[in-house]
């Protein structure tokens, strides 16, 4: 086992929703732990923040476990002097790193009544305060994504041919494309949330390892082998339009495997799309009841 050898730099992304914040951060590795002190301004009386602490080593994906002190757990009052200590070496073998970030994740809820929570979360500028609200937000997220990523699929197959030759055609797809990385981006970013989302609100550990196995076959899956490969053509078409030799006999060529590439990765997505679509259902068949 590795001691902590170096921290180079750190970064806290802190909340700051509504009149809730986690303001005066401060960080520092001592030993083979690393000290983050803070306070949380303007907590109404009565209500207590349960507060968890991310890291970039697993892009934000669990939360550390081997933390202690005022400022970690699920009751943590409002008010200065906040403090966490994460025993590094009994999480991971080392921490090593020119850039390392955290981020704070705290739920806001009424210390007498922890049903009514309030989930405070820095990606999301709005309050989920019940399962309704949470299960609207989600499945509102996931539709959007699964659609865009069709009309995605369709541009490709109506406007790969011609994109080669008409400008019309090309901005069609590529504002296909930016609308899909507008809805992927959301749902990449907002992954985690929702599973503290499920996880708070449905108290089933069965229906939140669903909903994490959907986002990472959306992303691994769909996105980075499939979707990632079809917006590479792109590029590609934009590069072939810029030529000065659009007709020359290498340039028919390279548009010739392209459009063969951008049918069979069109007709491919199109069935991963289909099976996306039937494991979304199902998620939120299991969220609605």
């Amino acid at each position: 086992m590795r001691l902590l050898i170096s921290l180079l730099f750190c970064f806290f992304i802190f909340l700051n929703i509504n009149s809730q914040s986690f303001i005066n951060i401060t960080h520092q590795p001592v030993g083979n732990s690393i000290i983050l002190t803070y306070d949380i301004s303007d907590l109404k009386q009565g209500m207590l923040v349960d507060v968890s602490l991310y890291c970039s080593i697993d892009n934000f994906k669990n939360p550390l476990h081997s933390i202690s002190g005022n400022g970690a757990g699920e009751r943590v009052m409002g008010g200065k002097n906040k403090t966490i200590v994460w025993d590094v070496l009994k999480d991971r073998e080392d921490l090593i790193g020119d850039k390392i970030e955290f981020e704070l994740r705290g739920l806001a809820y009424n210390g007498n009544e922890k049903e009514n929570l309030i989930i405070i979360d820095n990606a999301d500028k709005n309050i989920i305060l019940n399962k309704e609200q949470a299960y609207s937000t989600i499945s509102g997220t996931l539709n959007d994504y699964i659609n865009y990523a069709k009309d995605l699929k369709d541009a490709f197959l109506s406007e790969g041919k011609r994109s080669m030759d008409y400008r019309d055609s090309f901005n069609k797809l590529v504002s296909a494309y930016q609308t899909y990385n507008k809805a992927y981006l959301v749902l990449f970013k907002q992954r985690s949330s929702y599973e503290n989302y499920v996880n708070t609100f449905w108290h089933d550990e069965f229906v939140t390892k669903d909903v994490r196995d959907l986002f990472e076959y959306t992303v691994g899956d769909v996105h980075n082998v499939y979707i990632l490969t079809l917006n590479k053509s792109v590029d590609k078409i934009n590069e072939i339009n810029s030529s000065k030799n659009k007709n020359s006999k290498k340039i028919n060529e390279e548009k010739k495997q392209l459009l063969n590439n951008i049918d069979l990765q069109s007709a491919q997505l199109e069935k991963k799309l289909e099976e996306l679509e039937k494991r979304i259902n199902r998620t939120l068949i299991k969220l609605s009841q």
